[in-house]
């Protein structure tokens, strides 16, 4: 793990939590951002955002719409931008304990 880095990982959404395990095994933080961009570019993207503890717990309740671009790194906080608030969701906008 390298704070400065940012891993995109393609079309895994299906094996999250094998993904998230792995990256706590690579000691990646829990607080550290992930976002999951569902069907990037079309009319209905949506941007599912949480962290390292908490993204599994997110997909689980609000669903996955494939496909997905898994983000994981700061770069991710860009992705708050207001211009995307109305398809942004994250464990604080449903009520999800947040690890932050």
């Amino acid at each position: 793990y390298l704070d400065t880095r940012t891993l995109v990982v393609l079309m895994a959404v299906k094996r999250l939590p094998a993904i998230v395990s792995l990256l706590r095994e690579a000691a990646y933080p829990d607080s550290l951002p992930v976002a999951i961009v569902e069907r990037a570019g079309c009319s209905d993207q949506r941007t599912v955002r949480a962290t390292v503890a908490s993204i599994v717990e997110v997909v689980e309740r609000v669903g996955h719409n494939p496909p997905g671009l898994i983000v994981i790194g700061h770069s991710v906080n860009v992705l708050s931008d207001a211009a995307i608030q109305d398809r942004f969701l994250d464990a604080s906008t449903l009520g999800l304990h947040s690890a932050e």
